[in-house]
């Protein structure tokens, strides 16, 4: 997954070169859970750059916190469902705390829980 600067410099790039494509295609898949061809008709000449927008446009939610759980993951939370599209930092690291084999369902996280499982099983040793 390429950084929201590299969007930042594709959506305003005059055009795109087959590198760039690829990449959009591959992000798109990952954070759509749909393929590319499937989303855009083949014939649209402005479809990388449309795809640039929404991918940067769901990167820049500022309310997930640095989270983006996987597509098809969805949890409660406070009487809520939770999903990729509305993943607030809370309740992600919530979701967490109830179990570190949860991060696994994330496809990036805000914090290196790594660290926080060494603590949690050493607490727990104790």
């Amino acid at each position: 997954m390429q950084t929201q600067e590299w969007y930042r410099e594709r959506v305003s790039a005059p055009s795109l070169s087959d590198a760039d494509k690829s990449v959009i295609r591959a992000d798109w898949k990952q954070v759509t859970g749909k393929d590319f061809t499937a989303s855009f008709n083949a014939r649209c000449p402005n479809c990388h750059h449309d795809a640039a927008i929404l991918i940067l446009r769901t990167m820049n939610k500022q309310e997930n916190g640095g989270y983006i759980l996987k597509r098809g993951v969805a949890f409660r939370y406070k009487g809520k469902v939770y999903t990729a599209d509305n993943i607030t930092a809370p309740a992600a690291e919530w979701y967490i705390s109830q179990d570190l084999k949860h991060r696994d369902d994330f496809e990036v996280l805000a914090k290196d829980y790594d660290e926080y499982e060494m603590v949690s099983f050493n607490r727990k040793e104790e």
